[in-house]
């Protein structure tokens, strides 16, 4: 008994029915091709969903299998969603924003990241007793800690912050604190400062002789200044975070000062980035308001290294979880 099939060209091929379930090249096309056996049905399978298919049929309407080339089409909205191999983890569709910022307070308390915590009042108090040298080793430990916890976040929160490398003081501790302190610093200063220049000005101080032009003249400048000044800063505090995100997980420092990546990267996750922006601000007001308290308690401002580290340490957790789940859409 014959058995008749197509192949996926549209070959009609015809072999017996011994040959069933064996591979048999189609002399059209040249494909390999399975030879169904007489009990299964008429119509294949797609190989991707195990839906019937035609024939004649090269993709799958269901999951969009192209049969010919063996890889996932999409067929129109979101593409499929691909497994996680094998000890890594699945990134979602969409980042978790509110469980990101849960798991930032948490982050910083395990592993390493938990002693770098407790251990910051004792090892300030210990620098301080080395003059010039000692501040230089605590500033750069202070930053190489926050961006180790930055760049272990960014890898996705399964993780656990590990100590810098102090054999490399120089390289992996010293120049990335340089790194992300100055790409701050600039992004706020230079802006900052070349305003204030610009409206402070020679006029003011030589009108500030006349006083019957204070009224007049010198308060309006001086109100309308503070304006301008005010929306310089809230300009550079837009980009802020994405600076310091770019030059901790990246050390890129002339790319964490490029207007043109910062707020290309802010357009493709807006609603995350106010969010986190809003966050980083409202973490770094935190310690005055938990500094008003501590100085009630005995022996409180002992512990304001440690408030403080912390605070920060939630910011580079949160600012890695943000690079962690839209690196796709970033586009890093």
């Amino acid at each position: 008994m014959a058995i008749t099939f197509k192949c996926t060209c549209g070959q009609l091929l015809e072999v017996e029915d011994e040959h069933a379930g064996k591979q048999a090249k189609c002399p059209k096309c040249g494909e390999s091709v399975t030879i169904p056996s007489t009990e299964e049905e008429e119509e294949p399978k797609c190989p991707g969903c195990g839906k019937p298919m035609e024939y004649d049929a090269i993709v799958c309407m269901e999951c969009g299998f192209n049969r010919k080339t063996g890889r996932q089409l999409t067929t129109g909205g979101k593409p499929p969603k691909k497994k996680a191999r094998e000890g890594e983890e699945e990134i979602p569709d969409e980042s978790p924003i509110a469980s990101s910022f849960s798991k930032s307070f948490v982050f910083p308390l395990k592993g390493a990241a938990l002693a770098m915590v407790i251990s910051m009042p004792l090892l300030r108090i210990g620098f301080a007793f080395i003059p010039l040298i000692g501040g230089i080793m605590y500033f750069g430990l202070f930053y190489s800690c926050l961006i180790d916890i930055m760049r272990t976040a960014a890898g996705g929160p399964r993780y656990y912050v590990e100590w810098p490398d102090f054999t490399e003081m120089w390289s992996e501790m010293i120049v990335p604190a340089l790194i992300v302190f100055f790409a701050g610093f600039i992004v706020v200063a230079v802006p900052l400062g070349a305003t204030m220049s610009f409206i402070g000005g020679t006029a003011i101080i030589s009108q500030l002789g006349q006083l019957s032009n204070f009224r007049a003249e010198i308060l309006p400048g001086l109100a309308g200044g503070a304006i301008v000044t005010g929306l310089v800063a809230l300009f550079c505090a837009s980009y802020f975070p994405m600076t310091l995100t770019i030059a901790g997980i990246y050390q890129a420092f002339s790319a964490s000062l490029n207007p043109i990546i910062l707020f290309r990267s802010i357009s493709r996750i807006p609603k995350e980035y106010t969010l986190v922006a809003l966050f980083v601000y409202a973490m770094l007001a935190l310690p005055a308001v938990i500094g008003i308290g501590l100085m009630l308690i005995p022996l409180g401002a002992i512990l304001m290294p440690t408030v403080q580290f912390y605070c920060w340490a939630v910011i580079a957790s949160r600012l890695g979880f943000m690079a962690y789940y839209n690196r796709k859409r970033l586009g890093w």
